[in-house]
């Protein structure tokens, strides 16, 4: 007999995801216990406008959520970046997580010279958002699902992911949270444009022409034709 409903599959849980996730969820785990003795999220959490440039890099693998945050975070952090991977490889993959990482933390921490206090910065969010912002401009002109609930285009989704970005920030006014979603998206698609630039064309390899030894002399009578000497 035919299922009824819709039917809904997750993409693989491809090679990097899998290990981002474990790192993250024993960071998260290590931050709890040593949180009693250590100022972890102090010294990880990007302080924006502080001059500790570890942070620019550190603040995914801290996390001041709760548990249940956490573990969802980590669910969309499989959903996002997977078939990003999927599609252009583990290495590509590394790359764009640097570049969304630097990408939402360098105009955060920039924040925090203008606005202060500026609220920190934690969690993999830029990492999943990146994710899903990389997919979606690659099938921009396609139509998805999301979810496998909501059809919509790529450009669509986007749209949808600055709209949620915009709703988040008036809820619970962060905008340091704003400026790395947005800097994480930008960078995203940034990447996304340098994957798409044209190949360099390779120069030819053939061996150039040799000359031949033999001269043209122009030959007379009716036969004009050119004569060849050695």
């Amino acid at each position: 007999m035919p299922s009824s409903g819709f039917q809904f599959a997750a993409p693989p849980l491809t090679y990097l995801v899998k290990r981002l996730i474990i790192v993250l969820v024993c960071a998260y785990v290590a931050q709890l216990v040593l949180r009693t003795w250590l100022p972890v999220v102090e010294v990880l959490a990007l302080s924006p406008g502080q001059p500790w440039v570890w942070q620019l890099l550190t603040y995914p693998l801290v996390n001041n959520s709760d548990p249940f945050s956490v573990l969802f975070g980590m669910l969309m952090l499989w959903f996002g970046l997977s078939p990003f991977e999927l599609a252009h490889g583990t290495r590509r993959a590394v790359q764009l997580c640097l570049v969304v990482t630097l990408g939402a933390s360098v105009p955060a921490d920039a924040l925090g010279f203008v606005l202060s206090p500026a609220y920190p910065l934690w969690g993999a969010s830029p990492l999943y958002l990146g994710g899903f912002t990389a997919s979606a401009w690659q099938y921009r002109n396609h139509r998805l699902s999301f979810f496998g609930i909501l059809p919509m285009t790529g450009l669509q989704f986007l749209l949808l992911l600055l709209g949620l970005s915009v709703v988040g920030f008036l809820y619970n006014r962060n905008a340091t949270a704003l400026v790395a979603d947005l800097g994480a998206m930008a960078a995203a698609l940034g990447f996304m444009r340098w994957l798409d630039r044209p190949a360099p064309r390779k120069p030819s390899r053939r061996p150039a022409a040799r000359p031949s030894g033999f001269k043209v002399i122009q030959g007379g009578g009716q036969d004009d034709r050119p004569k060849w000497l050695n």
